[in-house]
């Protein structure tokens, strides 16, 4: 019998709402984030490491928040609650989004590029600041930033983890039912039985 691999449900509409706004705040930094009509990030230089001012008080705090929620809302609600899973998942979307946003804004360039950007159609270029970070890898013409696959196999990880950790979690759920089931004694589960048919 094969077992069912699964996030709960809430974790799931995070992770789609983090890839949207991911691909989304590409999509404007690209379009509409210009300098002398030219995409912002092909005429100046980052502020810190790949990052630009508007990507530090902006996108980045927006996209933390989107991450972070699951976390944000535990921690409001009342109760002891665990918080290594939402912290492992908001670090798991956080970094997840960081690397989506800047794959999409190349993207968008490669393929759907404004009609003033003189790099027009290409692929991240061995020049380009994403690609001087770490360096990049060259396949097939095809080239992957290093730190991209430096925080792969990180992210993978995390969502692998909180995977096998959310069936351990149903499968001890379902174990502590059934024995609380077994440990009923017999008239109290015929009461039960009748109040409830």
């Amino acid at each position: 019998m094969m077992e069912k691999i699964s996030l709960s449900k809430y974790y799931i509409i995070t992770l789609l709402v983090v890839v949207f706004f991911a691909v989304a705040f590409a999509f404007l930094e690209y379009n509409y984030i210009l300098y002398d009509a030219i995409p912002f990030r092909e005429a100046k230089p980052p502020a810190i490491a790949n990052l630009y001012g508007y990507d530090l008080l902006v996108f980045l705090p927006a996209l933390f928040i989107f991450s972070f929620y699951p976390l944000i809302n535990q921690v409001l609600q009342k109760g002891k609650h665990s918080l290594r899973r939402p912290i492992a998942f908001g670090v798991a979307c956080l970094l997840t989004s960081i690397v989506l946003k800047d794959a999409a804004w190349y993207m968008f360039r490669a393929l759907f590029p404004v009609a003033s950007d003189p790099l027009a159609y290409q692929w991240i270029r061995p020049s380009d600041y994403t690609a001087n970070l770490l360096g990049y890898a060259d396949f097939v013409g095809f080239r992957i930033p290093l730190w991209y696959i430096a925080l792969s196999p990180l992210i993978v990880a995390i969502f692998i983890s909180l995977i096998i950790n959310q069936n351990t979690l149903q499968k001890e759920d379902n174990l502590s039912n059934e024995l609380e089931e077994t440990d009923r004694p017999a008239e109290d589960t015929e009461i039960y039985r009748e109040a409830f048919p």
